[in-house]
Formats: C-alpha cells, sequence, structure tokens
C-alpha cells in the first residue's frame, strides 16, 4: 500500500506541474482509480473507468471543463470504512481543542476531460462551528482497493496566494521538499484575513487538479474551512518570534486578542489598550526569562508585560514605581503576603543589563567586611576596594551593576505606616542575568536622599540590640524573629551567609532576593 500511495502522490506532483497546460486544456491532473476499502471489492466507488451512473442530485456545470458535484450520502456509504476511520482518528481530533464539537462531512466532485472521460476526487472534512476551526482531507485510493486520507494543510502559493495543499508525506509523515497546491483562492493573506467565513465560502475557488474553478461551500463547506487565516500569521516575522519564545499562545491570552488591527488588551478597568503591528514591531522585547515585554519608545521601562500563569497582560504601573520623590505614588500593600506577591510579579517588569556595558568587578576584589561596628562609619581609606567603596568604582563609559527600581511602602489596615521597601536589581556576573535585592527602612528620607545611581545599598550583617526593641521598626523585627533571621545578639547568620554566597558566586542567591533586609549605605562611583 505505500508504494501505491507514494505512485500516486508521485504521479500528483507530475500533474500538478502541467498545471498551465491542464488549465487551458481542461484535462484531468490526476486519475483515482477504485477504492474498495469497507465496501463490496466488486463495487466501484467513483470509478472513472466504469459507467458509474450520475447521482440524481448532481450539479452540472460548464466551465473550462464539465464537473458534478457528488453527493455526501453516495460518498459516506461507499467509503464508510474510510469515512468511519477519519471520524476515529485521534490525530484529527487532536486538532481541534474540544472533539466533541467536531462535525464531520464528505464532499466529491466529478470532472470531464475534453474527451468527456471523467475523474472524481473525493474529500473528508471535519469542522468546528465553536472554535472556528476546519480541516480538509482529500481521499486517495490504491490499485489494489487501499484508500488514504491526507489532511491538507493551508500554504501559500508561489504567487503568495492563500490555498490549501499537501505538506507532509502521507506515509512518513515527514515535509514534503516540494508542497504540492490543491486549492487556490487567489487571494494573499491580508485579504483571506479581512473576509468573514460567509464571503470566503461564497468565492470560487480554483481547483488545481482539475484545472477548474468552483464554488468554495461545495467542497469545503458553507461554516468553516482550513483556509481562515489564523491571526496568528498576520503578526510581524520578528513579532511572532518572541511570542513563541516567549511561549505566549496568541490565541489563548484571557485579557487580550489579536487581530487583522493589532493587540487588543483590555485593562482591569474596562479600558482597551490597541498596539497595531507597527507599534509590536517596535516596542515588544523580551525579558528575562524570555517574559514578553511591551515597552516605551525609549525602551527604558517596561508598559505591559505578559503572565504566563494568570495569561494576562499585566500593567507595569500596578507593581512597578521608580519615581522616589512621592510616596503617595508608590506601590502601597497592606501586610507581608501583599509584598510577597508583588515581588513575585516585579521580575517581569525589569529590564536585563547590558552585559557588555555592565562593570563587575572580579570577585576577589569585593571588600567583604563591609559591615563592621566600625566600618559602619562612613570612611573611606586609600584602597581602590574599602569599607565605602565596596565594589570599586564604576569606569567611564561602564555601566553601575546597581539599579533602583521599585518604590513601596507598607500601610496597616489603620493607615499607620509599616516601613519602606526599595528594590535594588543586581546584575549577576555569572551567567549575565539579574537578582533584585529588597531592602527595608522606616526612613523615608533614606530612600529619597540617596537611593541613586552613586549609590548601592547593601544588606546589614548585624542588628544592634537597642534596634531590636526600637518601636518603629517593631514590625519588621517581629518579621525577623519569627523567621529566625536574628538572634537577641542581634546577629544575622543566615543573611550573612547568603551575601557570602553572592560574593563567592558573583550570583545573588534566589533566597536573599525574598528576604526584606535593613541595609547600610556604600557608593560605586
Amino acid at each position: 500500500m505505500k508504494e501505491i500511495i507514494k505512485t500516486n502522490i508521485a504521479n500528483l506532483n507530475m500533474e500538478l506541474s502541467r498545471r498551465d497546460f491542464l488549465k487551458t486544456a481542461g484535462g484531468i491532473a490526476i486519475a483515482l482509480v477504485a477504492a474498495k476499502c469497507g465496501v463490496n471489492p466488486n463495487s466501484p466507488v467513483f470509478d472513472p473507468t466504469t459507467s458509474l451512473p450520475i447521482p440524481k442530485s448532481t450539479e452540472v456545470v460548464n466551465s473550462l471543463g464539465d464537473y458534478e458535484f457528488i453527493e455526501q450520502s453516495e460518498i459516506i456509504t461507499k467509503l464508510a470504512g474510510p469515512f468511519n476511520a477519519f471520524k476515529d482518528d485521534q490525530r484529527i481530533k487532536d486538532l481541534f481543542e474540544d472533539p466533541s464539537t467536531i462535525e464531520y462531512s464528505a464532499s466529491g466532485i466529478k470532472v470531464y476531460d475534453i474527451n468527456g472521460q471523467p475523474t472524481a476526487y473525493t474529500f473528508f472534512g471535519a469542522t468546528s462551528e465553536v472554535e472556528e476551526k476546519g480541516r480538509t482531507a482529500m481521499v486517495f485510493g490504491g490499485d489494489q482497493g487501499e484508500v488514504i486520507y491526507i489532511v491538507l494543510n493551508r500554504m501559500l502559493s508561489s504567487e503568495g496566494n492563500v490555498g490549501l495543499g499537501i505538506t507532509q508525506d502521507p506515509v512518513t509523515g515527514n515535509d514534503l521538499e516540494k508542497s504540492l497546491l490543491i486549492f487556490d483562492t487567489g487571494l494573499s493573506e491580508a485579504e483571506v484575513a479581512n473576509m468573514t467565513i460567509e464571503e470566503l465560502s461564497s468565492r470560487n475557488i480554483n481547483f488545481i487538479p482539475g484545472g477548474i474553478l468552483v464554488p468554495t461551500e461545495k467542497l469545503l463547506g458553507t461554516k468553516v474551512n482550513a483556509m481562515l487565516i489564523s491571526t496568528e500569521s498576520l503578526l510581524p516575522q520578528e513579532v511572532k518570534e518572541k511570542f513563541e519564545l516567549a511561549e505566549v499562545d496568541i490565541t489563548k491570552m484571557e485579557n487580550a486578542k489579536y487581530d487583522k488591527d493589532g493587540l487588543h488588551i483590555t485593562l482591569p478597568d474596562g479600558e482597551v489598550i490597541v498596539l497595531t503591528n507597527t507599534d509590536l514591531e517596535k516596542n515588544i522585547y523580551l525579558g528575562q526569562d524570555n517574559v514578553l515585554q511591551y515597552r516605551d519608545e525609549s525602551n527604558q521601562n517596561v508598559v505591559y508585560a505578559f503572565d504566563p500563569e494568570s495569561k494576562t497582560f499585566l500593567e507595569a504601573s500596578k507593581y512597578i514605581q521608580k519615581d522616589k520623590t512621592d510616596p503617595e505614588k508608590y506601590i502601597q500593600v497592606a501586610n507581608w503576603d501583599e509584598l510577597f506577591a508583588l515581588w513575585a510579579k516585579e521580575k517581569m517588569f525589569l529590564i536585563p543589563f547590558d552585559p557588555e556595558n555592565t562593570y563587575f568587578p572580579p570577585l576577589d576584589k569585593i571588600y567583604r567586611d563591609y559591615d563592621t561596628p566600625t566600618n559602619r562609619i562612613r570612611r573611606e581609606g586609600g584602597d581602590e576596594f574599602n569599607s565605602v567603596v565596596v565594589f570599586g568604582r564604576v569606569p567611564d563609559g561602564m555601566n553601575s551593576p546597581f539599579k533602583f527600581v521599585n518604590f513601596v511602602r507598607m500601610i496597616d489596615d489603620t493607615g499607620n505606616i509599616q516601613g519602606y521597601f526599595v528594590s535594588q536589581q543586581v546584575f549577576n556576573v555569572d551567567d549575565k542575568s539579574f537578582s533584585v535585592m529588597h531592602l527595608y527602612t522606616e526612613l523615608l528620607s533614606i530612600p529619597q536622599n540617596y537611593a541613586d545611581e552613586q549609590t548601592v545599598f547593601l544588606p546589614q550583617l548585624f542588628i544592634n540590640k537597642e534596634a531590636l526593641s526600637f518601636p518603629p521598626i517593631e514590625v519588621f523585627i517581629a518579621y525577623y524573629k519569627n523567621r529566625g533571621l536574628v538572634d537577641r545578639n542581634g546577629q544575622t547568620p543566615t543573611i550573612k551567609d547568603l551575601v557570602n554566597k553572592w560574593f563567592d558566586s558573583g550570583h545573588m542567591p534566589e533566597e536573599l532576593e525574598n528576604i526584606p533586609c535593613a541595609f547600610v549605605r556604600k557608593s560605586i562611583h
């Protein structure tokens, strides 16, 4: 059977290469012989070599060549075996999200050559109105009575027209070196995308093996068919590749949809933002871990980021506030749970460092004893690396490995401010990624006056005993005590160990990212 099928495909390929001649002459592109799977072996099935009676319901049309349509009931009767196999084929069902919505159908056509000899062609269809999706399979018969159907895939002709064709070897499943176009709409992707199902179905379509134009609805149905353009195909190629790398299924976004007009994002307040293809081409980027980001024109700020967990585009303004000057604009949380939920999304809105232009000192040069009772006094020695300039100074023309990227305040249910939190983005020199350090202070003046490109905040390695009972920070101290982060002497061994791991590897540990650290102020410039 495999050889028979390969022969049929080879013949089809040969004949299709002569389609210009066939269109002119109205000739036959392929001869399909008797198919006897599941029926009486002595009963021909649309065999052009026999005098098969024309069905009473057949509609005859004179065109480049005469043709007639074969009624579905006749096809299903005579090809019951392969049609039932098509309906039970899990590969077909897997093409749909909900197989229970599939409607199965069959269509056929006889095309007569200039000598009046007919060639019969048969197709099986699977469509879902709910999903607005359809697939069409072409049926082939072998000279030993074998039958095989080949699912046609949407493809473009050499002229750039949308059509359906054979793109895979039916035996091996491998892609064909040269695809075979079976149906040609004569329309570009953009033209098809602007048409409704009804408009597309009402057109004539070029049936290439027969060299004739036929009504689309008669062979491919009036509801949906496989030539409907996937909206994804309208995405600019570079944008499409970024969606794919981010593993964003453009058909399964919860608060966004894409069509010929662009990406429509529905915000929580009901406002709909439309990003055109031009906007997407200029401003779609991939952040860390291939998170999909839409950035502003300056490429300095993320405006929207796609959250793979919720399958939604999130507004950066709900998670990131870079303006340190106005505490009323800070991102506001009520408790630790809300704070950690915020931090879980924070990285999606951060732009990675440029690894080629970001400074980081040799690991053995980092001044590790930056937080001792003596070194808390800002006293700078003569060495390049010291208790104040812990990481040395950023060379001219290079970027700092630290950036202040977010400002948050915690206000409890009674309206009392429990503290301020500063997010500091940190360059990881080992793999060129970034981590985020989270720092706590009870004093608004600290971030407002000192969170700048000249400064680095580093975790405190111990807490003064007096601070352990200092009322303004009791919420913070209680958090530390409840989680074993500080002992009665003010020592913070867990934090100290994590800082040492960071300096040893050049990569800030994830555990340190999830600790709100009291901090000391150092310089980087």
